[in-house]
C-alpha cells in the first residue's frame, strides 16, 4: 500500500489485484491515480484452488489491458500470478518478501517453483529485514545487487503531532494494534493488570484469524468478577486511516515478539514489525521483547523499553518504571515522532533505495 501510495504520487497510474475476504472489513484508502480490481469475495482468509486459479487469471488479464511497465509482487503466493503477468508484459519486476517460509520445502511445490524463478527473474529484491534476506541466500540464492531492505515504516504524512502519554483523570494505558495472537499479546499480561488492580488498561484494535478467534475473550473473561473488570477493551477492526488516531488513547504501545521462535519470520522481526514504528509515529513509547535486534534498535537509542514477555515480574517492573518516570518518558515524545519524520519514514526509505530503480519515469 505504501509502495503503490508513493508512486501514485509520483505521477504513476497504479493498479492493485486484491482478493478481499468474508473475514475481513479491512479496505484499500481511495487514491487519486490508484485503481482496485478486485476477484471474487473469498468465504474466509484460507485460499481455495479455484480462488489461485482466478487471482492468476486476473493477473493476466490486468497484463494485457494495462501493459504495465512494473509488476509489482508480493509475498510467495504472487509469484506465480507474477510470472504469468511477466510473459504478458517484459516489465520491470519487483519482489517484495514481507513473510517467508522456513524452508522453500514447505511450500506447495508449484509455489515452491514459481518462488525459486522469482528471485532469478526479479530486477528488485526487497525484504523488510536483513536477517531474513540472508536466511533465504542460503536455500535460493540471487543477486546480492538485487536486494534491497526496505523497513515496514509508516508514511512521513502519517506522523502524530499530538502530545500523548496519560492525562490525569484517566488510568495508564496500555496499546496494542495489529494481527492478535498469544505471542503478540501473551496471556502474562492478564497477571501483570492484576498486579495493578485496576490502575492498568489495555486496549486492543486489530483482528482474529484462524485458530486465534476467541482469543481476546478469554483475556476480557479472565478478569471479569474481579477489581480489573473492564479494563480490557477491544475495539475490532480499525482502518488504517484511523490507526493513527485511535492509538492517542495509549500511553504505553505493545511490539512483544517470542523470545524463542523456530519461525524465521518471528524471530526476525526488528524492522519487519510495524508496530513499534507506528506507536513512535504517535509519540507513545514501545514495549519490546527483551531480545538483541529490538534492544539495538529501540532500546539503546532510548525510543523504547523492553522486557521479557514470559515473565510477570519483567512485565511488571518495567510498567512500572514507565509510570514512575512519565515525565521523562512524556519529553521523548517529541524525539520519537522526529526520527520517524526525519529518518524512519517509507517515503524517505523507498524513494532512496527503489524507486530510482524501477524506471526513467519516476
Amino acid at each position: 500500500m505504501h509502495a503503490g501510495a508513493i508512486l501514485a504520487e509520483h505521477g504513476w497510474d497504479v493498479t492493485y489485484l486484491s482478493s478481499p475476504s468474508k473475514s475481513s472489513d479491512l479496505i484499500l484508502p481511495k487514491q487519486a491515480g490508484i485503481r482496485e480490481y478486485q476477484t471474487s469475495l473469498r468465504k474466509d482468509f484460507t485460499v481455495s484452488p479455484a480462488d489461485y486459479l482466478q487471482y492468476c487469471s486476473a493477473a493476466i488479464g490486468l497484463a494485457l489491458r494495462h501493459r504495465p511497465d512494473v509488476i509489482y509482487v508480493s509475498d510467495s503466493l504472487g509469484t506465480l500470478p507474477g510470472l504469468l503477468a511477466r510473459l504478458i508484459r517484459k516489465s520491470i519486476v519487483v519482489y517484495h518478501e514481507h513473510d517467508s517460509p522456513n524452508r522453500q520445502s514447505d511450500l506447495n511445490p508449484l509455489i515452491r517453483w514459481s518462488r525459486a524463478q522469482m528471485f532469478k527473474l526479479a530486477n528488485v529484491v526487497v525484504f523488510p529485514n536483513a536477517e531474513r534476506a540472508r536466511h533465504v541466500r542460503t536455500e535460493v540464492p540471487f543477486l546480492s545487487d538485487k536486494l534491497k531492505v526496505v523497513w515496514n515504516l509508516p508514511r512521513h504524512k502519517e506522523v502524530s503531532t499530538n502530545s500523548l502519554l496519560s492525562d490525569s483523570d484517566r488510568p495508564f494505558t496500555l496499546y496494542y494494534h495489529g494481527s492478535i495472537t498469544p505471542d503478540r499479546i501473551p496471556f502474562t499480561l492478564v497477571e501483570t493488570l492484576k498486579r495493578f488492580g485496576g490502575s492498568v488498561n489495555l486496549v486492543i484494535a486489530g483482528y482474529e484469524s484462524g485458530s486465534n478467534v476467541g482469543y481476546v475473550e478469554s483475556l476480557i473473561k479472565a478478569v471479569e468478577g474481579t477489581p480489573m473488570e473492564g479494563c480490557i477493551r477491544y475495539l475490532g477492526q480499525v482502518q488504517r486511516s484511523d490507526l493513527f488516531t485511535t492509538a492517542q488513547i495509549g500511553d504505553l504501545g505493545l511490539a512483544l515478539m517470542p523470545p524463542e521462535s523456530d519461525d524465521v519470520n518471528m524471530a526476525h522481526m526488528a524492522g519487519a514489525s510495524n508496530k513499534a514504528f507506528e506507536y513512535m509515529a504517535c509519540g507513545l513509547m514501545p514495549l519490546v521483547s527483551h531480545l538483541p535486534e529490538w534492544i539495538d534498535m529501540f532500546v539503546t537509542p532510548n525510543f523504547a523499553v523492553a522486557a521479557d514477555p514470559r515473565s510477570v515480574d519483567s512485565l511488571y517492573d518495567t510498567i512500572s518504571s514507565v509510570i514512575l518516570n512519565v515525565d521523562t518518558h512524556r519529553a521523548g515524545n517529541q524525539m520519537r515522532r522526529a526520527k520517524i519524520l526525519d529518518d524512519w519514514n517509507y517515503d524517505r526509505v523507498f524513494c532512496d533505495a527503489v524507486l530510482p530503480l524501477l524506471s526513467k519515469k519516476s
